[in-house]
């Protein structure tokens, strides 16, 4: 009787070592998810590339910055953004990207990313939802300032 009591108490045990990894397994395939869609936002907007970027982007999409070299606060819709990448106004840039922090859970994330080039530092905090199973940017809220 000992020996079924310590075989069942094995069993769930390792049941529970199996959904605790699966778990894991999970998060770090959400994380990395989250970061190749804001990885791939960025590259897009960088190149200019508007079919990624229209990807990304939820169609109810906002992007705001604030930007302290020119102090000028700028709105932009998803429409507005694809439009001003598709005429050049945007992009065109190379640029370094930091990822400061990610939280999330299984349908929101908040991305903390700086993303830099030699005058430049831009701090974005990028919202995203997951829409059946694909990653969408439904804000970027951003401040530009000058490198020190």
């Amino acid at each position: 009787m000992r020996i079924q009591g310590s075989l069942i108490l094995f069993v769930i045990l390792a049941l529970l070592s199996i959904n605790s990894f699966a778990k894991v397994v999970d998060n770090n395939s959400s994380e990395s998810a989250i970061k190749e869609t804001v990885t791939n936002y960025l590259s897009g907007i960088d190149n200019r590339d508007t079919k990624t970027v229209e990807n990304l982007l939820a169609t109810t999409a906002d992007i705001i910055t604030v930007n302290t070299v020119t102090n000028k606060t700028n709105e932009l819709s998803h429409n507005d953004m694809i439009s001003q990448l598709e005429k050049g106004l945007m992009g065109g840039w190379k640029r370094d990207v930091t990822f400061s922090n990610i939280d999330y859970n299984e349908k929101t994330a908040v991305v903390k990313v700086e993303v830099s080039d030699k005058k430049l530092m831009r701090t974005s905090y990028i919202s995203l939802i997951n829409d059946a199973g694909q990653w969408k940017i439904v804000s970027d809220v951003s401040s530009i300032s000058a490198v020190k």
